[in-house]
């Protein structure tokens, strides 16, 4: 060998084989990154610190302490108003939904009980009132007027609604009939 030529595993003062290359630029590379993690932690640190002198005055640690003691219980209440804002409102729904039953109700017991007292007239106006009240006590109502005027038999009844909306009156309703002329 000749005394300026380097064997093939020879290593040259001051030359790095490619492995220690490798491993040195990971080190370098892990200390890096563990710098970037421990300023990380240093910024979210005084992030931290940053909001907790925010916070107002004797708002505790992270002021869930003294929230929790003001509040407590809020859901629960809040909970329960609106469970009562929705049955006020089923409620209300209810009684409209009765009432307009009552007034359908009442309109066909109003027609049935002047047809009727219209197919006895010719009994006498006492007989054709009689047949209407009867026809409009089977329909659940209350026979308020009944009037004969020639043939023609003109009738009021009326209907309690159910539920809550019986609190507020009677459902009525009026009807005629007589033959047709024309």
């Amino acid at each position: 060998m000749s005394p300026g030529a380097v064997s093939p595993g020879a290593v040259t003062a001051g030359a790095v084989s490619p492995g220690a290359a490798t491993a040195t630029a990971l080190g370098a590379q892990r200390e890096g990154m563990q710098r970037e993690g421990t300023q990380r932690e240093g910024m979210q640190r005084a992030a931290a610190r940053g909001a907790a002198q925010r916070r107002a005055p004797g708002a505790g640690a992270w002021g869930a302490e003294q929230r929790g003691m003001r509040e407590g219980g809020s859901a629960s209440v809040m909970a329960l108003g609106v469970g009562l804002a929705l049955f006020l409102v089923a409620v209300g729904f209810q009684a409209a939904g009765a009432a307009a039953v009552a007034r359908h109700r009442a309109g066909v017991a109003a027609d049935l009980a002047a047809l009727a007292g219209a197919l006895h007239v010719a009994e006498g106006p006492a007989a054709a009132c009689d047949r209407a009240r009867a026809l409009t006590v089977e329909n659940g109502a209350v026979l308020i007027t009944c009037a004969v005027t020639g043939t023609d038999v003109t009738v009021t009844v009326a209907v309690a609604p159910a539920g809550p909306a019986a609190l507020v009156g009677r459902a009525s309703a009026s009807a005629r009939a007589g033959p047709v002329t024309g």
